[in-house]
């Protein structure tokens, strides 16, 4: 999402004296307009619900589909700021993508399940855990008042409060995009802490928004006023109005699914009513072509959020207007495996991907899943990472060219748009449910620990990133450019994008901890003519997770020190601990269970990290052989298991008797090891630019001030790194005087002296990360004596010691007399 220039400052100032005008109306015109809130409410819902009666009666008019190999003139980029005027364009031989939708659904059957968010509790201690409990802090330090100032104004209603600042500011276009994702952070923050205050602001923002609507009529519901539409449907210029629609219908179902509530489904059916009205008339007055031509503009995920309302409704004109926004400029190139991507607007496509795989899950055509398939295939192998994230101010480059990018500012600082990151993840976690296939598992775990964790600064609520600086020297701190685009978030004047998908990625660090598939009974496979199975459950990420699962009468509980917990060399530990869950009335269940407990009909799928297999595969080569220290160990009644060291999944399926009070549990130790990880990038200065990762995590480089690379051959490079000891990480120190703040700190190769640790000026954006901390840390090593040596962290080997006019300096000890070795 780019940000835009604002007005010329004499525009300004005459808008203000129209706003100001306008104000004096609206409030004379309001105190004659309003009505009791209760009463507002009951005409509401009495009116949206004729509203409904009223759309399901309208016949649907047909508008021809184009027919198969159509040619399409598409765009070199899209996204936010097009200009049909100024665009260069190419053609393209389009695959029919069957727009308008006209078909008979038939959903696939053999997609893993996520579990509701009310089911799965992260356990305090972990770092997402600790991440959570920022975000809610955050989410509760919001005003709802302040986010639905704009949309009481447009409504003619008499704002209560503050307007809100930066994107939600009252001339913003966008304004109105971030109530939608506070609407979803709450829902899922509150399925996974049932806080009451969430709950009953919730309700509060859902009510407010039923007067918005009955005061708009037509199912409309905005902070905007409808011209934004209408530029959109002309190609002219304006910031993104069905973008900020996709948020807040994704808000609405989201109250729905997850919150329960009804209001909010009947809102989002009345919004999507009024968007499929307006997408018949472009069709009928200025055909089909010109629609897929307005697409060539930012409209976030419209065509993901209505196959999920299609999903919810089974409403035949929801699959047509759902599948009009699947953009065939985007997707088309998906299905011949055409790179396409250069200069594309990253945000703008990544959720139409998603919407692409959620049409799949709805009408069961195959294509779409192809589609995202290839999509995410093509962004891994050309443009992604390490992180697992991608783009660079916002767009996809040429592929396989990203080592002129990771330099110092300003290219250094603009990379992987938290959006696209959030999104990408959303995007791997539904193509491993559809597919079941190890290489997302594992790019879901990279994004999480390397591109969400992070893009939240510590316990500091709201401030969030939008980019993520990848460069040499760059820090995550300084703010430059309009609208804070660079740097932490404010928590009350920015609103961005960023900070609208963030606090929705730090309500639901969980979710990719567990995924099941049901059984499928004696009866089932009768009719299908298939094999009957028993239920799975898969563990996917070491999240620290509590699941309840009623339907099988279990509680699963996973704890584990993950790469995040541990010191380098030490193993990941997981323990998976299932018991049997009482409840006071038993669900409906499928499949045979003990007598007192468990289901005797369960099947464990364990995932084993791609990183720990290498991990072993190495330490097994060097040892002679053995397991390389990846086992795992199980108790309870566990008929049958594999731990192939070749495999993705190791499987266990439980046996009875297993009694109230028992349990079963399976341990794993999973051996993590330094390795590298080339850049996308053959050209010869950037060839031997690689990535050094820990196991599943990507480190950073806090380096002396005259060495920003490592040299080296890549193929030896983690060989000659050596991780610090537990020991010896528990020696490193810093030491500061009491009088003056100053630290001790190491100057050049071997000057010492006391300074402050000053941060570097920033002149250009994020210019400068420092290496202050680093110069002021020091291993205290004792010595037999009883004194402790100081041994220099950014300068091993070299110790602290009196120079002969008494001032410190570092010295090398001489041969045989150095106090400790690493």
């Amino acid at each position: 999402m780019a940000a835009r220039r604002g007005p010329p400052r004499s525009t300004v100032l005459l808008l203000a004296v129209l706003i100001g005008l306008s104000f004096v109306f609206l409030f004379s015109l309001e105190r004659h307009m309003r009505r009791p809130a209760a009463a507002l409410r009951k005409a509401t819902e009495e009116e949206l619900a004729a509203q409904s009666r009223r759309q399901r009666e309208v016949a649907l008019p047909r508008q021809t589909e184009p027919a198969a190999g159509t040619t399409i003139a598409c765009p070199l980029y899209s996204g936010p700021g097009f200009g049909k005027a100024g665009a260069k364009y190419t053609e393209l031989h389009a695959i029919n993508l069957h727009s308008p939708y006209q078909g008979l659904p038939e959903p696939p059957t053999a997609t893993l399940q996520q579990f509701s968010l009310r089911r799965l509790r992260l356990l305090a201690g972990s770092a997402q855990w600790a991440s959570m409990q920022v975000n809610l802090n955050y989410l509760l330090s919001i005003d709802p008042d302040t986010l639905l100032w704009a949309w009481r104004r447009n409504a003619g209603e008499h704002p209560k409060g503050r307007p809100a600042g930066g994107w939600e500011a009252p001339h913003m276009e966008l304004r109105g995009h971030f109530l939608g994702h506070y609407l979803s952070a709450c829902a899922m923050t509150w399925a996974s802490t049932n806080h009451s205050v969430l709950d009953g602001r919730m309700r509060y923002v859902v009510s407010a928004m039923a007067e918005v609507a009955a005061r708009l009529g037509g199912g409309y519901l905005s902070a905007f006023p409808e011209s934004l539409l209408d530029r959109f449907e002309r190609i002219e210029p304006v910031w993104a109005p069905y973008y900020t629609l996709h948020k807040v219908l994704q808000g609405l179902l989201d109250q729905y699914t997850i919150a329960g509530s009804s209001l909010a489904l009947q809102l989002a059916i009345g919004l999507a009513a009024y968007v499929g009205g307006r997408l018949e008339r472009v069709l009928s007055t200025s055909g089909l072509t010109h629609h897929w031509a307005t697409l060539n503009m930012e409209y976030g995920g419209m065509n993901d959020v209505l196959w999920q309302l299609a999903a919810i409704t089974g409403r035949p004109e929801h699959r047509r207007w759902a599948s009009l926004f699947d953009k065939p400029c985007f997707l088309s190139p998906q299905a011949t495996h055409e790179d396409r991507l250069s200069k594309m607007h990253a945000n703008t496509h990544v959720p139409i991907a998603i919407g692409a795989l959620h049409r799949h899950e709805v009408t069961g055509e195959p294509v779409f899943r192809l589609l995202a398939e290839n999509f995410l295939d093509l962004l891994n192998t050309t443009r992604t990472f390490a992180t697992g994230g991608s783009s660079h101010h916002e767009n996809w480059g040429s592929p396989n060219k990203l080592g002129h990018l990771l330099g110092p500012p300003p290219f250094g600082t603009v990379h992987q748009e938290s959006c696209v990151t959030h999104n990408t993840l959303r995007l791997a976690i539904d193509l491993f449910r559809s597919t079941r296939q190890p290489q997302y598992a594992d790019f879901i775990e990279r994004l999480q620990l390397n591109g969400v964790l992070g893009t939240q600064r510590g316990t500091q609520p709201g401030q969030m990133l939008y980019f993520y600086p990848l460069g040499t020297g760059v820090s995550k701190k300084e703010a430059g450019i309009n609208l804070g685009t660079s740097g932490w978030s404010h928590p009350t004047q920015y609103f961005s994008c960023c900070m609208g998908t963030g606090i929705e990625a730090h309500a639901k660090l969980q979710e990719a901890t567990f995924f099941f598939a049901p059984p499928v009974t004696a009866a089932a496979a009768a009719a299908s003519g298939g094999p009957g199975s028993p239920a799975d459950l898969w563990l996917v990420s070491l999240v620290p997770t509590e699941l309840v699962w009623p339907e099988q009468r279990v509680r699963a509980t996973l704890t584990a020190n993950g790469a995040l917990d541990v010191p380098s060399g030490t193993p990941c530990n997981a323990t998976l601990t299932l018991t049997p869950l009482q409840l006071a009335s038993p669900p409906e269940r499928h499949g045979a269970s003990d007598a007192a407990g468990l289901p005797s009909s369960l099947r464990l799928k364990l995932r084993i990290p791609r990183w720990a297999r290498a991990a072993a595969a190495a330490a097994a080569l060097r040892d002679g052989g053995g397991d390389g220290g990846l086992r795992g160990s199980v108790s309870g009644a566990v008929a049958a298991g594999s731990t192939d060291l070749n495999v993705d999944f190791w499987s266990f399926e439980l046996t009875p008797p297993v009694r109230t009070g028992e349990e079963v549990s399976v341990r794993l130790s999973l051996p993590a090891a330094l390795h590298v990880e080339p850049l996308k990038d053959p050209r010869c200065q950037y060839k031997e630019m690689t990535a050094l990762l820990y196991g599943p995590l990507v480190l950073a480089g806090l380096t002396t001030s005259g060495q920003s690379e490592l040299h080296g051959r890549r193929e030896r490079l983690d060989d000659a790194i050596v991780p610090v000891p537990a020991d010896a990480r528990s020696q490193l120190i810093s030491l500061r005087a009491a009088e003056s703040g100053e630290f001790l700190s190491v100057l050049g190769q071997s000057a010492v002296e006391l300074r402050r640790l000053t941060e570097p000026g920033f002149s250009n954006r994020r210019r400068g990360g420092s290496d202050a901390a680093n110069a002021a840390t020091f291993r205290a090593v004792p010595r037999a004596n009883g004194e402790v040596a100081l041994e220099a962290f950014a300068l091993p080997g070299r110790f602290v010691a009196p120079s002969a006019a008494g001032a410190l300096r570092l010295e090398v000890p001489r041969r045989g007399s150095s106090p400790h070795g690493w």
